[in-house]
């Protein structure tokens, strides 16, 4: 289970806080469904990181040939 499910159930049980299990159930009932933008946001994340670390990459190619050329 999620970290935040944990913690409001552990809310209810310890402190007899009921919104704690309320707010736990439904953000369960929300990212385990199946039309929840889980996967999108975490193929867009995945990409986004790959997109940097390609630029960063290209950007040190760069850099790397322009002092071979500034050497000759």
């Amino acid at each position: 289970m999620y970290t935040p499910v944990w913690g409001g159930y552990l809310l209810h049980i310890l402190f007899k806080i009921k919104w704690g299990s309320v707010v736990a159930t439904t953000y369960l009932a929300f990212w385990a469904g199946p039309f929840t933008p889980y996967f999108p946001l975490c193929i867009a994340i995945t990409l986004g990181i790959k997109r940097l670390f390609e630029k960063r990459k290209n950007n040190n190619d760069d850099k790397a040939d322009e002092d071979e050329n500034s050497n000759d």
